[in-house]
């Protein structure tokens, strides 16, 4: 295995999530954490030349928000490196028309954050997926009260790339691709709220087809009632359905007959560890990172066409 040796750009996400499952998986050395603040701990860098010039760094993490990450981006591009970069990648239209036009000519591989693909419970779901027959719909549901911990800054300016939509309509998009392929069509309904003196979307209905003309909806909010995140899709096929339900077991519904599949804990088995994102993004970075693994990475070309359909 080769020499691994990253850095992560962002001490929010970036050092409580991802820099605490790389530390986890213990198959690279985190060189640095840019920050612009005053450094606390040794590996941590306010000057991001130091990043720049290291010639011995594999990977970068973009994990600030949103509408720097363009930014970043161009100062890496051609570094030769791999770069997970946290979504929405951009938040502007022209920046995405950039992107998509040299896309081509980066020298670096650019990846974007949709860990909830790589959860083990969600790829038995499309194992699952296999056996209902020719699919007519999918449906995919997602609700949280996250709303209740954000702070006032950006997540409540849509221009700097918050709001509900850009924050989880990319990683429910991600999953129907994965799923079913390339969203031809997309329509958006939003709903706002005032907080902060500020209007932002805190929840979205989606509707749409894909390339090959299978319909979907996606319906997100994040002022649920309910303290804890729910996640459920359902597969509509020709012999039956597909029920997923919160990572805790999947639903074949057919002829008014019910077979459950009961999904059980997965490691590791740690508090950290408990919120099904933070396994999805174990996962994730495994498979990246093990170079004995077959990796089912994300490049931009979906993630491109998912934005161009929600900016």
């Amino acid at each position: 295995m080769k020499n691994n040796l990253a850095a992560i750009i962002g001490t929010g996400f970036g050092l409580r999530v991802i820099y605490n499952t790389l530390k986890y998986l213990k198959i690279f050395k985190v060189k640095y954490v840019f920050s612009r603040k005053k450094k606390y701990m040794d590996i941590f860098s306010n000057n991001i030349d130091d990043l720049l010039e290291n010639k011995f760094l594999n990977f970068i993490f973009i994990e600030t928000p949103p509408h720097t990450h363009n930014h970043y981006l161009n100062l890496f591009k051609n570094k030769k490196l791999t770069i997970l970069c946290e979504k929405p990648f951009v938040t502007k239209v022209n920046d995405l028309k950039n992107i998509k036009m040299n896309l081509n000519k980066y020298k670096s591989k650019i990846l974007v954050n949709h860990q909830l693909r790589h959860h083990p419970h969600i790829l038995r779901f499309k194992k699952e997926l296999k056996k209902i027959g020719k699919i007519k719909f999918f449906e995919i549901i997602y609700n949280s009260n996250n709303i209740s911990e954000k702070k006032n800054n950006w997540w409540f300016n849509r221009k700097l790339g918050g709001g509900h939509l850009l924050a989880i309509g990319p990683h429910l998009l991600d999953l129907l691709n994965f799923f079913n392929g390339d969203i031809k069509n997309l329509k958006k309904d939003l709903r706002y709220i005032r907080k902060y003196n500020k209007k932002i979307d805190v929840a979205f209905n989606l509707n749409g087809f894909f390339t090959n003309g299978i319909n979907f909806n996606v319906r997100s909010l994040c002022d649920s009632k309910k303290k804890n995140t729910n996640l459920e899709i359902v597969a509509h096929g020709a012999l039956s359905i597909l029920k997923f339900e919160n990572y805790k077991r999947i639903k074949i519904l057919k002829n008014q007959s019910e077979r459950c599949i009961k999904l059980q804990k997965l490691k590791p088995y740690t508090n950290f560890f408990s919120n099904p994102w933070r396994i999805a993004q174990f996962y994730y970075l495994k498979k990246i990172f093990n170079v004995r693994t077959k990796s089912n990475k994300v490049n931009l070309k979906q993630p491109i066409k998912n934005l161009e359909l929600i900016l």
